[in-house]
C-alpha cells in the first residue's frame, strides 16, 4: 500500500493494489518504451526548429510592415516599433 505521512509523523493507508500498480507501471523502461520516447524526442526537437523559424519569418515581416507604415506616418506604427525596442531590451 501506498503510505502518505502526515504533519505529525503519523502514516496513512491510502490507495489499493490496483492503484499502486498502476503508477508503478509508469516507472517501467524497456526497449520498447525507450524507443518511443526517443522518436517523441526527435519529432518535438524537429517541431520545435520549425516554430523557431516560422517565427524567425513573422518577426521579419513583422518588421518590414512596421517600417513601412512609419513611413508614411502611422502613429500605431512608432508605438509597435517602440514596444518592440523596450521587449529586446528586457523591459
Amino acid at each position: 500500500m501506498i503510505l502518505k505521512c502526515l504533519a505529525n509523523h503519523k502514516f496513512d493507508k491510502i490507495g489499493t493494489m490496483k492503484e499502486e500498480k498502476k503508477i508503478m507501471g509508469v516507472f517501467k523502461t524497456g526497449k520498447k518504451s525507450m524507443s518511443l520516447l526517443m522518436s517523441e524526442n526527435k519529432a518535438l526537437k524537429k517541431e520545435i526548429v520549425r516554430l523557431t523559424l516560422l517565427c524567425d519569418r513573422k518577426d521579419a515581416c513583422f518588421k518590414e510592415l512596421m517600417s513601412d507604415a512609419l513611413r508614411h506616418g502611422s502613429p500605431l506604427a512608432a508605438k509597435h516599433m517602440v514596444e518592440r525596442s523596450m521587449y529586446l531590451r528586457g523591459k
